[in-house]
C-alpha cells in the first residue's frame, strides 16, 4: 500500500526543507513576523502556512503538500514540521493522503518522524474504496527504505479491520509485518 508513495512522502519532506533553506538565505520572510514560541527557541528560519505543489513532466499534478509551521534548528540540523499534509496523485485511479500533527526531519534527512494522530488514506478512485492506516508514531528511514512503529496500529477498510501492536513496512518488497497482538475482522461483500 505504501511502497508507491514513500518516495513522494519524503519527497515533500524534503521540498518543505529546501523551500525554508531559500528563504532563509535569500533573507525572504514567509508568513507573518510573530513567531510561535515553541518553534522560535534558536531556529535559524521559520515559516508559516507553506503549501507545495509538484507537476509531473506532462504538466500533471504529482502531488500537493502543506505544513502549518515549519521551523528548522542548526544546533542539531533539525526541521520540525507543524500539521505536515500531503495529498498524493501520481498512481493512476489512486490519491494517498498523509497527515499528522507533527512531524521532524531528523539531521542528514534520512530520517522523518510523524507522529500525533498520523492518519495515511489510500483511495481508488474508480471504485471509491479506500484504506485507512492510524497510528500516533511512525519513523520513515529513506536509506532502508522502511516505515516502522511500536505504537498500536489501525487498518480499516469497507471489508474490515486489523489491529496491531508495532509494525514494520518493507517498501521495496512490500511487505507489512504486523508485530505484536495482531486481530482482525474481516467482513465479506
Amino acid at each position: 500500500m505504501l511502497k508507491r508513495n514513500y518516495p513522494v512522502i519524503i519527497g515533500f519532506f524534503f521540498t518543505l526543507l529546501s523551500i525554508g533553506y531559500w528563504a532563509y538565505y535569500e533573507n525572504l520572510h514567509s508568513g507573518s513576523e510573530k513567531k510561535t514560541p515553541a518553534f522560535q527557541q534558536s531556529a535559524d528560519y521559520f515559516m508559516e502556512e507553506v503549501n507545495t505543489l509538484k507537476y509531473n513532466d506532462m504538466g500533471q499534478l504529482e502531488y500537493q503538500a502543506s505544513a502549518k509551521h515549519i521551523s528548522h534548528y542548526p544546533n542539531n540540523d533539525t526541521t520540525l514540521l507543524s500539521l505536515p499534509h500531503v495529498t498524493n496523485y501520481s498512481t493512476p485511479d489512486q490519491v494517498t493522503e498523509v497527515d499528522a500533527i507533527n512531524g521532524k526531519l531528523l539531521s542528514g534527512n534520512e530520517t522523518a518522524i510523524l507522529w500525533e494522530k498520523v492518519l495515511i488514506t489510500q483511495s481508488t478512485v474508480s471504485t471509491g474504496e479506500k484504506v485507512d492506516l492510524n497510528t500516533e508514531y511512525l519513523t520513515l528511514d529513506v536509506v532502508k527504505n522502511i516505515a516502522a512503529t511500536d505504537k498500536n496500529v489501525l487498518i480499516t477498510s469497507k471489508h474490515g479491520s486489523t489491529r496491531a501492536t508495532g509494525m514494520e513496512v518493507f517498501y521495496d518488497e512490500g511487505l507489512i509485518h504486523l508485530k505484536f497482538r495482531v486481530r482482525g475482522l474481516y467482513v465479506p461483500d
